[in-house]
């Protein structure tokens, strides 16, 4: 099914640097704190880790957040990325 010429006008003028509410509240929490991975994003905004790690990867391409180090999950006991803001 082709795509009509409003949708495609609609597309380019979106403006990535727009969050929404949850990309807003994860990026203010990791503002706050810069140690916390997506697992601590979740158990404080009680959001499933899921949403959680979708939103942060959607930060993260919108360049408003990096990841800056490294640390142990004390759930997985895996190496988990740690999240700071720069935007």
């Amino acid at each position: 099914m082709p795509v009509s010429q409003t949708s495609i006008l609609s597309f380019y003028k979106l403006d990535p640097a727009k969050m929404n509410a949850h990309q807003t509240l994860i990026y203010n929490i990791i503002k706050e704190d810069p140690t916390l991975c997506n697992r601590d994003i979740a158990r404080i905004t009680g959001m499933e880790i899921c949403s959680v790690t979708g939103r942060v990867n959607e930060l993260a391409k919108m360049g408003r957040i990096v990841s800056w180090s490294v640390k142990k999950d004390i759930v997985t006991q895996r190496t988990v990325k740690v999240w700071r803001a720069v935007a």
